[in-house]
């Protein structure tokens, strides 16, 4: 509903202001999702970010 969207783009605001943090999930999306697609979300998060965390090859 138009409620929870506004909710979101506020702490969407918020979020964009700290640096090196990522917010993924349902929580950071403020949607529900299946736990399947969650997991894909994160893995997602993680390979894009990996060459700047030095990760090990994911």
């Amino acid at each position: 509903n138009d409620a929870n969207e506004a909710l979101y783009k506020r702490y969407q605001a918020l979020a964009e202001r700290e640096n090196g943090v990522n917010f993924v999930g349902r929580l950071a999306r403020y949607r529900y999702y299946n736990m399947d697609q969650c997991v894909a979300a994160a893995l997602v998060a993680v390979k894009a970010d990996a060459p700047a965390m030095n990760a090990i090859n994911l």
